[in-house]
């Protein structure tokens, strides 16, 4: 499986990026927004 991944500090104050592990893949196919502490997450989800 292939995807990318975005990992951001940009809009710090975003309540929608700051959820947590972001698809965005409506607008971006198979692409997620995550910020540095939800690298690890993601990675163990898609193992």
């Amino acid at each position: 499986m292939r995807f990318v991944v975005l990992v951001s500090l940009l809009e710090s104050d975003s309540a929608f990026y700051n959820q947590g592990i972001v698809d965005v893949s409506y607008r971006y196919p198979k692409m997620y927004v995550i910020r540095p502490q939800h690298f690890i997450s993601l990675e163990k989800s898609h193992e």
